[in-house]
């Protein structure tokens, strides 16, 4: 199971001080998997308390089998990353598709035309992630130049 799964599964007991001890964590994985309770509260400025209380909140039983975890899905997410790194074939089909895309840009077009049209944009996101996503989405919207209201909902499952 993924570290953003464990988080979606847990979303609902996550305080706001949780989520930017996840945020950094999943950003330093293979950092955290070096670090002691005590050196990742001084880089996130939380106490070890907040950490513990974190890693119980996941369904560890503590700090340890939370870092081991981290340990064990930072190596074999590495591993894969590295096969498809020097996969040529995955590669070249990867750019053949982007040429493709470039070359016929009428679904951008129609899609510009469309936010022209819409005085709102309605969002919907499960998860963590995905609220990310729309949260840039709104960011990168703000370039747009014309006076837009945006609602950008979370629902937890």
């Amino acid at each position: 199971m993924s570290l953003e799964t464990i988080i979606n599964a847990h979303y609902e007991q996550l305080s706001d001080n949780d989520l930017f001890i996840l945020r950094y964590i999943t950003n330093h994985q293979q950092e955290i998997t070096n670090l002691s309770i005590s050196e990742l509260s001084a880089l996130v400025n939380s106490s070890t308390a907040s950490i513990l209380r974190l890693a119980k909140k996941l369904d560890f039983s503590g700090y340890s089998e939370f870092k081991y975890y981290l340990k064990q899905h930072t190596t074999t997410q590495v591993q894969q990353e590295e096969v498809a790194f020097y996969s040529l074939e995955n590669l070249s089909f990867d750019i053949d598709q982007t040429m493709k895309a470039f070359k016929n840009d009428q679904y951008l077009t129609d899609l510009l035309a469309l936010l022209d049209q819409v005085d709102t944009i309605y969002a919907f996101c499960v998860g963590y992630g995905q609220r990310l996503m729309l949260k840039e989405f709104a960011r990168c919207m703000l370039e747009y130049k014309k006076k837009r209201h945006y609602h950008f909902w979370l629902s937890r499952i």
